[in-house]
This record gives structure tokens, C-alpha cells and sequence, in this order.
């Protein structure tokens, strides 16, 4: 981990059982946040296609990750999101893509 490396990628935990991939995506486009991150993971059941509770999300910027954090922490109407949130191990589009795809 590098110290001085802004964060941009967060880790969801403990989502809702009715969230899955692309319901998150529908609740950052509602909040207004869509141009503001580059990729979504959010691994799901594939016999019920239910998210497992939790998921990453890379930020463009480290303010658009704070901002998301903030919505969620302060309970955005917009956003309808209870979570906890942490910074990810891996940082990056690139690292997450190299990862995950």
C-alpha cells in the first residue's frame, strides 16, 4: 500500500440482500453520481443473481470518492444506500481491471 496514493476504490460492506450489481449502478445514476466512477464490482449468487453484501467502486477522484462517502454516511436520500465502507487493498482502475476482468 502506498501511504501518499489518494484513495479512489472502496469497499462496500454489509449491502443490502436486494442489492445486486446492477441495482447499485441504478442508485449512483439516481444520485447523481454517474462520470464520477469508472468501475463497479459486486460479486452475486448466480442461482438467485443476489449480490453477496458487498462490492468495490473506483472513483475517478479521491473527492468523488469522499463525496459518495459522505452521501452514504449522512443516509442521501438520493442514494438509499446503508453501508459500511472502507478503503480497498487495490487502488485504481487499473489494478481493480487487472484484478477482477
Amino acid at each position: 500500500r502506498n501511504a501518499g496514493q489518494p484513495i479512489t476504490t472502496l469497499m462496500l460492506r454489509n449491502l443490502p440482500p436486494d442489492v445486486n450489481q446492477n441495482e447499485l449502478i441504478a442508485r449512483l445514476v439516481e444520485a447523481d453520481l454517474q462520470g464520477s466512477y469508472d468501475f463497479v464490482y459486486m460479486p452475486q449468487l448466480f442461482d438467485t443473481l443476489s449480490g453477496k453484501g458487498y462490492a468495490f467502486i473506483n472513483f475517478v477522484t479521491s473527492e468523488d470518492a469522499q463525496r459518495f462517502t459522505s452521501m452514504v454516511r449522512n443516509k442521501s436520500k438520493k442514494l438509499r444506500l446503508s453501508c459500511s465502507i472502507s478503503r480497498a487493498a487495490l487502488q485504481g482502475l487499473a489494478a481493480n481491471t487487472k484484478k477482477r476482468a
